[in-house]
């Protein structure tokens, strides 16, 4: 118990590992979707759609990366100066 409270712990603060994980859930959704699609032979086949749910754990991943990183526009114009 005391190993999943410190993994807990360090996945809530680090953004790398939480971004990581968001990513992993999405290509596994996507590798089951795709794989289960074309297993079915259906072209219109459900599972299709797990693949397309696959895509947003990804882009979320990518805005939540992208969310912490600030530009100082402003420390970089004086220091051209």
């Amino acid at each position: 118990q005391q190993k999943a409270k410190s993994f807990t712990r360090a996945i809530r603060k680090s953004k790398l590992l939480q971004c990581l994980l968001l990513g992993a859930l999405g290509a596994v959704l996507m590798i089951i979707g795709f794989f289960g699609g074309s297993m079915s032979g259906d072209s219109d086949s459900p599972f299709y759609m797990v693949a397309m749910l696959g895509l947003f754990p990804i882009i979320g991943a990518g805005i939540y990366a992208m969310a912490g990183v600030k530009t100082d526009n402003k420390n970089n114009e004086d220091e051209d100066e």
